[in-house]
């Protein structure tokens, strides 16, 4: 069973009135997300691999799995189903629609006019240990939309999937009326490491905190405005020096001689999860239709 199918899976039974744990903050605030389908689906693949670390998910993780057909075989009973972290090195993450998925070494002929295609065989071609599996966004991918979902009135700009900074600034859309704001940041093991009280619409990882090592976390805003509190929460990722290595690798493998290979780089953060850096890549990367389509696809997904 993938990733992607058993997010779905573990969504479906949550639906269907599974029994939910109630571990308090920020799980409840996941687990609600799925249910109600708030979450992106990149979201959702860091909230579930976020809820399968605590231990009382773990034989609903399991029965959820093994009730999907054809499922048995691969998850005995009693075994802790453990979802791929988010790893570039290792895997291609498809965050359009939420899979990490390998993909087929047989490579289809690109659409007519779709250069991108071309372009990413011809690096496979020369450095395929570290292409292998990479493919640039399709244009029926392209083409794809999410809705801008704010949560509780709320939009948390960044960070969101997955970060390289290790001193990460907090961005969300400002409120009319804002009188009191707290931005929390929460571990994989549910401990709060930074909890503080904001003005404005951003703040930075405090320096006498230390880098943000590499892991999973959950930020939170809860803001008191007009006579009503609302809550946004939302995970993202660190992610690790082997996989921001590999990352640096293939961008210098791309180079940025021209618009095109700067769209290709953007493509490779998106593959990668690092959607801020895509955007940040998007804007050398001229105005063909591909590049237009690209952003247009980034952009739902980061509420731009």
């Amino acid at each position: 069973m993938t990733d992607e199918q058993l997010v779905q899976a573990l969504t479906r039974h949550l639906e269907a009135g599974a029994e939910i744990p109630d571990l308090g903050a920020p799980y409840d605030d996941l687990v609600a997300g799925l249910i109600s389908g708030a979450l992106l689906d990149d979201e959702r693949a860091a909230a579930v691999r976020m809820l399968q670390e605590h231990p009382a998910y773990v034989t609903l993780l399991a029965r959820t799995a093994a009730s999907e057909p054809g499922a048995a075989s691969e998850v005995p009973a009693g075994r802790v189903v453990r979802l791929r972290p988010l790893v570039a090195a290792a895997a291609v993450i498809a965050v359009g629609i939420g899979a990490a998925i390998y993909l087929d070494r047989t490579d289809p002929p690109p659409a007519r006019g779709d250069t991108l295609v071309s372009a990413v065989r011809e690096l496979r071609t020369r450095r395929p240990g570290l292409f292998e599996g990479f493919e640039p966004l399709k244009r029926e991918e392209r083409a794809e939309r999410v809705e801008d979902v704010r949560r509780g009135g709320l939009t948390l700009v960044e960070p969101r999937s997955a970060i390289l900074d290790a001193r990460p600034t907090f961005r969300w859309h400002p409120l009319e009326g804002t009188t009191t704001a707290t931005l929390t940041v929460i571990n994989e093991d549910a401990r709060t490491l930074w909890k503080t009280a904001v003005t404005g619409a951003e703040a930075t990882w405090p320096r006498e905190s230390g880098p943000l090592p590499a892991g999973q976390y959950v930020w939170k805003l809860v803001v008191d405005t007009a006579g009503r509190r609302l809550t946004s929460t939302i995970a993202f990722e660190r992610i690790g020096e082997a996989a921001a290595s590999r990352y640096r690798a293939g961008l210098e493998a791309i180079g940025a001689s021209d618009a095109r290979s700067v769209l290709l780089q953007a493509h490779w953060a998106i593959r990668n999860g690092l959607l801020l850096e895509a955007r940040t890549l998007l804007d050398a990367a001229g105005d063909t239709e591909p590049a237009r389509e690209t952003r247009a696809w980034l952009a739902s997904r980061l509420g731009d």
